[in-house]
């Protein structure tokens, strides 16, 4: 009878092959087409909410960028990393400062590698001095602050307010990496790529906390 595979590997599988997938098909200008098409449609649906819509909505997204800036990204990933200190968890924080750490790292060094430019169709609405692909505001939207949450919400036993808390960190996730679009400092498939690689650090962590047996997340809570 066939092992199931965890669920864990089967993330990361996903998420590499979406990124390199996703990296080749921008690499070779594939996705050109697709990129500029999406990316004139929000164009013109970010300038008609500015003109006419709400005036809150794109105050509301530039806020919700900022998370992704790097000194909140920093200060929240010091302090939730102390957190775990002081609960004697330290574990669990190495674990976080190697994801956080290995994401950013990551980040810069595609950046250089693909070197794309960011979009000229549209006036950017925040200030941006690097690459565009990938995205890292995506990226750490997902290894900060969904894995914070999954980390705090692993050990419930309630599970549909787990499944509840974990979605609302997923949407913010979502949020965060649509706001680098809405505000024109990036295409989809770079926000695309960012959350990919956001969830290939989030796996890994995963699978070194419970890689073998040796520490699960219940029996790192409950030591």
């Amino acid at each position: 009878m066939m092992k199931k595979i965890d669920n864990k590997y089967i993330l990361l599988f996903l998420s590499t092959l979406v990124f390199v997938l996703l990296a080749v098909l921008v690499s070779t200008q594939a996705t050109y087409k697709f990129d500029a098409e999406i990316f004139l449609y929000f164009k013109g649906r970010v300038y008609k909410s500015i003109s006419t819509g709400p005036a809150w909505l794109l105050d509301y997204f530039l806020n919700v960028t900022r998370f992704g800036n790097v000194k909140p990204v920093v200060l929240i990933s010091v302090v939730f990393s102390f957190y775990l200190v002081i609960l004697k968890k330290g574990f669990l924080a190495d674990i976080f400062l190697l994801q956080v750490i290995g994401a950013g790292l990551s980040d810069i060094i595609l950046k250089s590698i693909f070197a794309r430019p960011r979009p000229l169709t549209m006036p950017h609405l925040v200030y941006v001095d690097t690459h565009s692909f990938p995205s890292g505001h995506a990226a750490m939207s997902i290894v900060v602050y969904f894995s914070c949450v999954f980390i705090l919400t692993y050990p419930l036993t309630y599970k549909k307010l787990k499944t509840y808390i974990l979605t609302a960190a997923a949407f913010f996730s979502f949020i965060l990496g649509f706001s680098r679009i809405y505000l024109g400092v990036h295409y989809l498939t770079d926000v695309l790529a960012g959350w990919a690689l956001g969830l290939i650090w989030f796996s890994i962590g995963w699978i070194l906390i419970e890689t073998k047996g040796k520490l699960s997340f219940k029996n790192v809570h409950n030591e």
